[in-house]
């Protein structure tokens, strides 16, 4: 059959096999077509690279899967070319079945996979067509949540999908709140942790006011919280995830996910630093009137406001890794990595960043380009600049050679100012930031081609940039 019309996709969605029960099904093959469905709409090539399409996907994995759920973007990668929806192109052998170890045979063959020929015809011909069959995969993997930040995500944001009840007879207005972020599980297994590895009572005074001060921090915009947003209730069923995490526990049944793991699991024996970590977050925030508080939090706060937190990696060795759950720029370290690699991409560049320690790699042609990103915290470019030109000196020196034609660049998250643009160029890095929906940068960055928009007036002397950056602190021309 073939899928050129609305209701035969409607169908083959429906007819999708999915691990998980009926009423909480796992997402992963949702959240591929999605994926798919997205470059279908913006004219992007039907199919990708498993190497390519691998970090794509289980990014979307990560932010919008389920709490409980692995993110192996292998299997629906595997698993939908069993379908009438996919297909593995390149391959003179068979297609696995989506268990066990597929992650070696895709990395093995590296396959292209995609939307067949005929569902992205349809798909990206007719938004009707588009908006029917996304609102299927929303009913079938999202029936619970918010799908606004999740087709920004996949570039559907703009596809009108109209979302009714089970009824068929009125909107849907029931919103799913979001995952918990490390910062909110930190104070949760604060609580959790001076109970004794036990949950508290849903009137309990330190349960409300926890749940007062979840609502008061500015990780979630308001828009995707929903009315059930961190209540009390769910505190406590927090709390009951948490406690089940410890290894002496012999609860069966709770529905923890692989973050409220890790986070037991970096402070289980740093009880210390557990309450220095939570009292660090109630700082930045201001005074309240928190019952759950200890003395320490009467201290003022050399840092109060910022939202660095250390994210201990194991008991063996203790690596400090910012965690940028807060950023009032509203771009995390791996969002910016995430979408400038997006945006090259559309642009012809191919873009890895399976390359640790580096953030990004880039290829157009027989030129290649390393590149660092960097959030700038509360515009203050100065660290930021010390710190690219470091690493990617570094890394350019020690992993391709020092004689090695390899340019680099450096992305921020906002503007830097036109000193530190100029002193960047002087040592041949080129910049990019985010202004708007565009990339903007420095002469060389427009030059390569390393923007997506903007006045080409940026290559004058003073790049038009201005603001408290020009002059570095510290500093003078």
């Amino acid at each position: 059959m073939g899928l050129d019309s609305a209701n035969n996709l409607v169908e083959a969605v429906e007819r999708l096999r999915v691990a998980g029960p009926r009423d909480r099904p796992v997402r992963h093959q949702g959240l591929t077509l999605l994926w798919a469905i997205g470059r279908a709409r913006q004219g992007l090539p039907r199919l990708v690279r498993w190497s390519e399409a691998r970090d794509e996907i289980a990014y979307l994995m990560q932010e919008f899967g389920r709490p409980e759920s692995s993110i192996t973007p292998e299997y629906p990668f595997v698993a939908l070319a069993h379908t009438e929806l996919w297909e593995l192109a390149g391959l003179t052998v068979e297609v696995p079945k989506a268990h066990g170890s597929v992650s070696g045979w895709l990395n093995r063959h590296d396959p292209s996979g995609g939307l067949t020929a005929d569902a992205y015809r349809a798909l990206s011909d007719d938004a009707a067509v588009a908006s029917r069959v996304v609102r299927a995969l929303l009913s079938r993997f999202f029936d619970e949540g918010d799908e606004t930040a999740l087709l920004a995500a996949v570039g559907l944001e703009a596809l009108p999908i109209d979302r009714v009840s089970a009824g068929g007879s009125s909107p849907k207005t029931a919103q799913r709140p979001p995952n918990w972020t490390w910062s909110e599980l930190v104070l949760a297994c604060e609580l959790t942790a001076d109970n004794d590895w036990h949950e508290l009572d849903v009137g309990h005074d330190a349960v409300r006011a926890l749940s007062e001060l979840l609502q008061r921090l500015p990780i979630h915009p308001r828009s995707v919280r929903g009315a059930n947003f961190r209540t009390p209730s769910s505190v406590r069923r927090k709390m009951t995830n948490l406690a089940h995490c410890h290894p002496d526990s012999g609860r069966q049944n709770s529905h923890y996910g692989t973050l409220d793991q890790e986070v037991v699991a970096a402070f289980l024996e740093r009880p210390d630093e557990l309450r220095a970590f939570a009292d660090r977050i109630r700082r930045s925030i201001g005074p309240s009137d928190v019952a759950h508080q200890s003395s320490a939090t009467a201290e003022p706060s050399a840092d109060a406001g910022r939202w660095a937190q250390f994210k201990p990696k194991s008991d063996i060795a203790y690596v400090a890794a910012v965690k940028a759950d807060i950023q009032l720029r509203g771009r995390s370290h791996e969002r910016l990595v995430r979408e400038y690699g997006l945006a090259v991409r559309a642009m012809g560049f191919i873009a890895a960043t399976n390359v640790h320690p580096r953030d990004l790699t880039l290829r157009k042609g027989s030129r290649q380009w390393l590149v660092e990103v960097k959030v700038v915290y509360q515009g203050n470019a100065t660290e930021a600049v010390r710190a690219v030109v470091g690493q990617l000196l570094q890394y350019r020196y020690f992993l391709h050679g020092p004689t090695a034609a390899v340019d680099l660049l450096a992305v921020f998250s906002e503007s830097i100012g036109s000193a530190f643009v100029d002193f960047l160029e002087s040592l041949g890095i080129r910049s990019v930031w985010p202004e708007g929906d565009s990339w903007n940068g420095s002469p060389a960055a427009w030059a390569d081609g390393l923007c997506t928009t903007g006045s080409k007036a940026l290559v004058t002397q003073d790049h038009g940039i201005g603001g408290h950056h020009d002059v570095p602190a510290g500093f003078s021309r």
